[in-house]
């Protein structure tokens, strides 16, 4: 896993490499963790923005979106194992169990 050691070396890393590349999985991944609110907020609506059709199946007790596997994977158009294998790449804390037919948070 690629180290940064701020936010804006993160971003820049997103902004050169794009999300195809390890290194800009991994930026992606520090800004999810290190993030402030509104990057978080930035990120949960470009996904909205680009998958509108994909609506959460309840709120937890925070008020995050939730979806199930089944609504991820025909929102997003992936089968289980697509969904499941790009699952990995998302920080623990913002999923909520990486099973089969059980719910997880994206943000």
């Amino acid at each position: 896993m690629t180290e940064f050691s701020s936010l804006q070396e993160a971003m820049a890393v997103i902004e050169r490499e794009g999300l195809e590349s390890e290194a800009g999985l991994d930026a992606l991944q520090y800004c999810m963790e290190n993030g402030p609110p509104e990057i978080r907020e930035k990120m949960a609506a470009g996904f909205r923005m680009f998958f509108p059709d994909v609506k959460p199946d309840y709120f937890d007790e925070n008020g995050e979106p939730c979806y199930s596997a089944e609504t991820l994977c025909k929102g997003l158009g992936m089968t289980m194992d697509e969904l499941e294998a790009a699952s990995e790449r998302i920080p623990d804390k913002f999923r909520r169990n990486p099973c089969r037919d059980v719910l997880h948070r994206i943000h």
